[in-house]
């Protein structure tokens, strides 16, 4: 067996002896006495103990169990763009790949000038990834008004 295994979250993988192995007692740590077993996203380490014949002792191997996390959240929740000045939206490119943004773009950071909803769909190792963000626009800052978080300064 190899000596890891990598299943993602809420998933499972059958694992077993290979295809033509000889007729011999089988042991999975399970208790499974068949050819192969299914591994969930609970098991950690799994071990299978072989005996071809009676006067020969037992054989076991093992293999780790590695557990790999869904990527849930790529983007926070909204940011907020001055009127007619782009802002970079990023998404960390780790364990991911083929990112498509709902406005045409295909890599990891957007360039964005429009209020409005974003969305990327990337893969993953654990399959598809999808998030939003919602871009606002916030009031230029005209003379004699009071500065706040929700305006910018214009030229």
């Amino acid at each position: 067996m190899p000596e890891k295994i990598e299943i993602c979250q809420g998933s499972s993988q059958k694992i077993g002896l290979p295809a033509g192995a000889p007729d011999m007692q089988v042991l999975w740590s399970n208790g499974n006495t068949s050819d192969s077993i299914e591994i969930g996203d609970t098991d950690s380490i799994v071990w299978v103990e072989i005996k071809v014949r009676k006067d020969c002792p037992s054989i076991r191997d093992s293999v780790t169990i590695v557990h790999k996390s869904k990527i849930s959240s790529l983007l926070p929740d909204e940011i907020s763009i001055c009127k007619g000045i782009a802002q970079n939206i990023s998404v960390n490119p780790s364990g991911l790949s083929n990112p498509k943004w709902n406005n045409g773009n295909t890599t990891f950071t957007n360039n964005v000038s429009v209020p409005g909803w974003y969305v990327i769909i990337a893969d993953s190792d654990c399959g598809l990834v999808t998030d939003s963000i919602l871009v606002k626009e916030i009031a230029s800052l005209k003379q004699d008004q009071i500065y706040t978080s929700d305006t910018c300064f214009s030229a």
